[in-house]
């Protein structure tokens, strides 16, 4: 099994590094690491590396992260954690990273939705699927006999699929919670032609962000700036949003709504059931549903994104055709930027 020591791969950071010390959503790994070792072995008590007591701890006792720091004790890398009751540090090199599906939220949604399907099929007889805008029908999938995800991380995590196996709906899932749950809308490298990160406000953002370079990286500032809900920002938050082949024909990276949180079906109104459907459902989503060239929902309470940027060791953006280090770009929710300043 891996440890959080080892190297992520493409990077020179470790995945203690990379996944925890520093990060705003380190604390999905707060409860599913466990120690990892083939002899019994103690917690330290301190950064002098006193220990505990004389209690031992075994091969997958399972860990509880007490914060996202990092502690160097005798030249190592430690992270402090509580084991039975029991506060101490230990190396990351004793420390697993146990296989983890880390689209568990999305899993769960897609069985969900696959079920919400399934269950109102008639024999092998695909339903027809209404979702609504602002009060209208904004799209219909007829034929609906379930739903499958996606290989890979485009933009959209799983589609709702017809009889012939056939992609219909493109969906992007995000997990209850409000803006916080988005943690980013689209990570940033300046480097890639896909009318995100050459986009004007970006490349104009990145520019700012060399010339300020040192203070990210040094005085660990975190800067941002607000797109406007100009049509030029509207087309960055579009394909931010909903993929960055928005604008094309929906498709993995250009997504025909977000969902957030529990999937449900409800009987279609009369009046908006497709003429050619006996029965039609609508698809709705705890949290909230938004369909692709709407950014409404992202004019408040937390969801309006920002392009920011902020320390990150090993990360590397572009500009200009030269390489940065140490800064982490992402198009995130303003939620996400409270400490951050606005340039």
């Amino acid at each position: 099994m891996a440890v959080m020591s080892t190297k992520k791969t493409g990077s020179n950071l470790t995945s203690w590094e990379y996944y925890v010390v520093g990060k705003e959503d380190w604390k999905r790994y707060q409860d599913i690491l466990m120690i990892e070792t083939t002899n019994p072995i103690p917690l330290f008590l301190d950064t002098q590396g006193k220990k505990v007591s004389s209690e031992l701890y075994k091969n997958k006792d399972k860990v509880h992260l007490v914060d996202n720091a990092n502690y160097i004790i005798n030249g190592k890398m430690h992270a402090k954690v509580k084991i039975k009751n029991v506060i101490g540090y230990l190396a990351i090199t004793r420390l697993s990273k146990p296989p983890r599906n880390t689209t568990e939220k999305e899993d769960i949604a897609l069985q969900q939705l696959d079920q919400e399907i399934k269950s109102r099929m008639v024999g092998d007889k695909g339903i027809c699927v209404i979702v609504k805008s602002h009060g209208k029908v904004a799209f219909t999938f007829k034929d609906c006999v379930g739903a499958r995800t996606f290989k890979g991380t485009p933009k959209a995590d799983f589609s709702m699929i017809n009889s012939r196996g056939q992609d219909v709906a493109y969906i992007s899932h995000k997990d209850a919670g409000g803006a916080k749950a988005y943690q980013q809308y689209v990570s940033l490298t300046g480097k890639n032609k896909d009318g995100i990160n050459d986009h004007p406000i970006v490349q104009d953002f990145l520019r700012q962000i060399v010339a300020r370079h040192e203070d990210i990286t040094k005085k660990r500032q975190r800067l941002k700036r607000t797109i406007p809900f100009t049509k030029e920002g509207i087309e960055l938050m579009n394909r931010a949003v909903y993929g960055m082949d928005y604008g094309k024909a929906f498709s993995k990276e250009h997504c025909h709504f977000i969902g957030q949180g529990k999937p449900t079906m409800i009987e279609a109104d009369p009046k908006d059931k497709p003429k050619d459907c006996g029965i039609a459902y609508e698809l709705k989503f705890s949290d909230d549903l938004s369909v692709s060239g709407d950014v409404t929902h992202f004019k408040s309470q937390g969801y309006e994104p920002i392009v920011l940027a902020r320390f990150t060791n090993g990360r590397n953006f572009f500009v200009d055709g030269n390489k940065y280090t140490d800064v982490r770009l992402l198009i995130a929710p303003k939620v996400l930027s409270s400490t951050a300043k606005e340039i």
